[in-house]
């Protein structure tokens, strides 16, 4: 008799430290079973981040202003550690304004407010 397995739901980290965007995030990608598995990554996490294990994550969303370690600075770092997980950057700044070393590191920049569709397209994406 075959057994009958849940394909493996991608996983997605949210770096966000407004708690209501980030849990509405994570919310809207958990909400249907074929969707994604969301970790939210709080404040006192965020000082850690290096120690984080990011094998199994696909997709990175993560907040530009935050304390320290803000996510201009995980962005970079994941982006050379972990080259291969799509990141996608959320700020309520004209992207304009963001360094273009943040942006060149960022798969895909969104600024907020963004719509649901907005964020399933950004991790979809294939570059």
């Amino acid at each position: 008799m075959p057994r009958h397995t849940k394909p493996i739901r991608p996983l997605v980290l949210i770096v966000e430290d407004d708690q209501q965007t980030a849990y509405l995030v994570a919310f809207m990608l958990n909400r249907n079973v074929t969707d994604y598995n969301t970790i939210i990554m709080w404040d006192s996490e965020r000082a850690d981040y290096k120690t984080f294990d990011y094998r199994q994550v696909r997709c990175v969303i993560i907040d530009l202003l935050m304390p320290a370690p803000g996510g201009a600075e995980i962005i970079q770092w994941l982006k050379k550690t972990y080259p291969a997980i799509r990141l996608i950057l959320i700020t309520g700044l004209d992207p304009k304004l963001i360094s273009s070393a943040v942006v060149e590191a960022a798969d895909k920049v969104l600024t907020k407010p963004f719509s649901m569709t907005e964020i399933r397209l950004a991790i979809e994406q294939e570059d």
